[in-house]
């Protein structure tokens, strides 16, 4: 299955490295949403949920649109988008909620046109007695990129966020543990052995 079969090798390379650069931003943008710019959880949860609503939406249309044109150009069409929606992410200061809600909701348009094309193009690459071992090894390269993106992003927070910061945001005592921290920044700490 593996050794001559270069669409099977490429679609599935093309899965892991797709979910290891876009999985984690609904993670990011969360905890962007709920740290930089004071949204609630519930209401970052509502500004999040247009990426995998659009992909839900989109991927029946997407896997048929590839069954008439072929799954390598709606696949790519999907990951122009998402890749422009990550470069205008990078140029838009300050980053908005209403940006967020665009963004999101283009990257999971772009998704949705990705994905199913995808999944067409591993499963028929391959016999009808291999689609089991295609599509467990599909599902493992999406769940592996899916791990790498998180830890990715999981090291690139702790790199350029202060320690105590990131406490925080993972404990949900972020807005107290960031005055604790100016508060020490600015007196000083005091210390039992001082007295």
């Amino acid at each position: 299955m593996l050794v001559g079969n270069r669409t099977f090798i490429a679609s599935n390379i093309t899965a892991l490295l797709n979910y290891v650069s876009t999985f984690s931003i609904v993670f990011v943008l969360s905890i962007y949403l709920q740290v930089i710019l004071h949204v609630s959880p519930f209401m970052s949860g509502i500004l999040i949920l247009p990426e995998p609503v659009f992909m839900v939406l989109l991927s029946p249309f997407a896997g048929r649109l590839s069954d008439r044109f072929g799954s390598r150009l709606i696949a790519s069409v999907g990951m122009i988008i998402i890749g422009i929606s990550f470069l205008v992410l990078y140029f838009i200061h300050p980053i908005s909620k209403d940006s967020i809600l665009l963004l999101l909701t283009t990257i999971g348009i772009g998704f949705g046109l990705f994905s199913a094309p995808n999944t067409n193009s591993v499963m028929g690459s391959v016999s009808r007695e291999n689609s089991d071992t295609a599509s467990g090894f599909l599902g493992t390269m999406r769940f592996t990129g899916q791990l790498l993106s998180i830890v990715l992003a999981t090291i690139v927070i702790s790199l350029y966020i202060p320690r105590s910061l990131t406490v925080g945001m993972f404990s949900g005592t972020v807005r107290l543990r960031f005055l604790l921290t100016m508060l020490t920044k600015t007196f000083g700490s005091y210390h039992l052995t001082d007295a």
